[in-house]
């Protein structure tokens, strides 16, 4: 095999791993910002729970107050 073929070969695997850790590094911030969105939501439904509950109490009280 020629030294050129050689350094093409080279070259090519070079850019494939470098390709492959770019594709990584982009699922993992990928993974990472799934994360961060999911955690907001469970925050978002935490906080919607607790207007929920807010409003049945609300309705309640105008409800004794009505009788």
């Amino acid at each position: 095999m020629s030294e050129l073929t050689k350094q093409r070969r080279s070259k090519r695997a070079l850019k494939k791993m470098t390709e492959t850790a770019d594709f990584s590094d982009m699922v993992q911030e990928t993974e990472a910002g799934l994360e961060r969105q999911t955690l907001a939501l469970h925050e978002l439904a935490g906080e919607a729970d607790a207007l929920a509950a807010a409003a049945r109490n609300l309705e309640a009280m105008i409800a004794r107050f009505r009788s």
